[in-house]
């Protein structure tokens, strides 16, 4: 997902990015997680959606991705 997110090595297909993160955060990796969670809040290659954006961060932050937490705080204080 990571390398059509950025376009190493490919070009850049946000959908497809999409698609690999959702496969890989299904089976609990908590980094695919949180980008799925990025794509849907910016709207990246899927219809942007912040409910399913907090439940993906949320995932994430519960396996203790630091990352995932900054972000799930973020969009509580800013009341998305």
């Amino acid at each position: 997902g990571l390398m059509y997110m950025k376009g190493n090595g490919l070009s850049v297909n946000y959908h497809e990015a999409v698609l690999w993160y959702k496969r890989a955060a299904e089976q609990g990796l908590p980094l695919a997680q949180h980008n799925l969670a990025i794509m849907y809040m910016k709207g990246l290659g899927i219809k942007k959606d912040n409910k399913l954006a907090i439940k993906w961060y949320q995932k994430a932050a519960e396996k203790g991705l630091d990352l995932a937490q900054n972000n799930l705080a973020v969009m509580y204080i800013r009341g998305e």
